[in-house]
């Protein structure tokens, strides 16, 4: 195809490509560039991102690599103090990027409260409930938590 001014082509893609090739993608107006173990996983079909899933009964510390928390009120019989680490530690400086950690309380009785680190707040407040059956997920700006309901 071509019009005045560009023109495209078409290329075959290879299954052999090494970690060091890469891939261009254009897509509007933007430029991807794809590399490594994702490209050679976007060639053979086998991207498969998995999180990291972990059920709490108590306390706990939520922590920079946690992605899904599980917390069971029922078996703690109370609520559930889920603290988070400093915001810093949950962002990625150098992509511009927030970790993301959904919270779901699977319980059917009591509330899991989650509280920031030291004097960071959640979307301005000291602390967030999640109810009985609800879900949430934080993420930061890299100084700031924040949240939206699921």
């Amino acid at each position: 195809m071509s019009r005045t001014g560009y023109d495209a082509t078409q290329a075959t893609i290879s299954t052999t490509w090494a970690l060091t090739d890469t891939l261009l993608v254009v897509e509007d107006a933007a430029v991807y560039r794809i590399t490594g173990t994702l490209l050679q996983s976007l060639i053979t079909g086998t991207f498969n991102p998995t999180e990291k899933v972990a059920t709490k009964t108590g306390a706990y510390t939520i922590a920079s690599g946690d992605n899904i928390i599980n917390s069971d009120t029922d078996t703690a019989a109370t609520v559930i103090a889920l603290g988070v680490t400093a915001s810093a530690n949950l962002w990625d400086a150098t992509n511009l990027r927030s970790q993301v950690i959904t919270i779901n309380n699977i319980g059917v009785t009591d509330n899991t409260t989650v509280t920031p680190n030291g004097s960071e707040t959640i979307q301005g407040a000291s602390s967030l409930t999640i109810a009985a059956g609800a879900s949430a997920q934080i993420y930061t700006d890299g100084s700031n938590l924040f949240t939206r309901a699921l």
